[in-house]
């Protein structure tokens, strides 16, 4: 697809400071359509940058597409009326035992998580404990301070495999996972008047980059 540039001048006498200005207007045209465009009043020994900077996100290939919302909608509406329908037909003994199960697997779920939690926390006061003496150690200029620090990263670091595999993930989801992969998108455009020839004259130094 081609890509245009084009500029129009013209000058006018600013009447504060006495001097002339230059009206400037530079358009950007792609596949003869007007895409971008920048207006300028400059004069002599003066430097304007305008633009903007943004981000599109795009489908990949392999992603899952647009949700057709009205689609969802309607499905949804259905499946409410069909659930309502079925509770409806329950009795109230059945209605209880659904109640009951799900407190009781609330009731294991949290004692999973507070186990674990426990385990956290124990984990994590070791390595504070351990930090923290690499710290004083440090304070205090001993020599023992980095073996320690090196004794933590062995012990609680990432280990060669994990770096490994992190950046395999990473690879694999960027490549075929993600839904949506970002671009970088704007526009700069920077002008300068280097020299006025004559009254219908101007040498101009353009700085110009669209995205």
């Amino acid at each position: 697809m081609k890509k245009f540039i084009f500029c129009s001048l013209l000058s006018f006498s600013t009447a504060l400071a006495l001097a002339q200005a230059y009206n400037v207007k530079v358009e950007t045209y792609v596949g003869g359509k007007l895409e971008d465009k920048f207006s300028f009043v400059i004069k002599a020994d003066e430097v304007q940058e305008k633009g903007f900077d943004g981000k599109y996100l795009a489908k990949r290939y392999l992603a899952k597409g647009f949700e057709n919302t009205v689609l969802a909608m309607a499905e949804e509406a259905e499946k409410f009326k069909l659930n309502q329908a079925k509770e409806a037909e329950k009795t109230y003994q059945q209605k209880a035992e659904e109640m009951l199960l799900a407190l009781k697997n609330a009731s294991l779920s949290a004692e999973k998580n507070i186990d674990s939690s426990k385990a956290a926390i124990e984990t994590n006061d070791k390595k504070i404990q351990a930090l923290e003496e690499v710290l004083e150690l440090a304070k205090s200029g001993s020599i023992s301070a980095k073996t320690k620090y090196e004794a933590y990263m062995s012990e609680y670091g990432p280990t060669k495999q994990d770096r490994a595999d992190a950046k395999k993930m990473a690879r694999l989801r960027r490549v075929k996972y993600q839904d949506f992969e970002e671009y970088d998108i704007g526009s700069f455009c920077r002008m300068e008047i280097i020299k006025v020839l004559n009254p219908r004259t101007i040498r101009f130094k353009i700085s110009y980059a669209y995205s």
